[in-house]
C-alpha cells in the first residue's frame, strides 16, 4: 500500500511533466499513478503463490520521456519491499524498475 516515487534523483521535473511520477496503491486493489505525463490506473492482486498480477489501463495521450509505471506493472510477477525500496521483477526476476516510499507514506502494519 502506499504512494511510492522515482529514486532520489531523478525526480526532477523534465520538460513537459505535468506532475512528477508516482505509484499508489489502494487495499481495495485499484491503483493509480502518473508516468511524468499521463495519469495512469489499473488493479493489482497477489494470490495464495505470492505471484503479483496488475493490469493497465494507462492513458498514452502525450510522449515524453517518463518513467514506465504501468507497463513495468503489467510485466511485474514479483514485488519485493525492502525497507522504503520497492523493486518490481518480471517471471525471470529481471528488474523491470524501482520506487521509494514516499515521505509521509507509512508502511503498512504487520497482520
Amino acid at each position: 500500500m502506499g504512494r511510492w516515487t522515482p529514486p532520489p534523483g531523478t525526480t526532477a521535473p523534465l520538460i513537459g511533466w505535468p506532475e512528477p511520477p508516482y505509484l499508489q496503491f489502494a487495499d481495495d486493489g485499484t491503483w493509480t499513478g502518473a508516468d511524468g505525463c499521463n495519469r495512469q490506473k489499473g488493479t493489482w492482486s497477489v494470490d495464495t503463490a505470492g505471484t503479483f498480477k496488475a493490469t493497465f489501463e494507462g492513458d498514452q495521450e502525450k510522449l515524453c520521456e517518463n518513467f514506465n509505471i504501468g507497463p513495468w506493472l503489467e510485466a511485474t510477477q514479483t514485488v519485493e519491499i525492502n525497507g522504503d525500496l520497492l523493486t518490481l521483477r518480471d517471471a525471470g526476476k529481471k528488474q523491470l524498475g524501482q520506487l521509494w516510499r514516499a515521505a509521509g507514506s507509512a508502511a503498512p502494519s504487520p497482520t
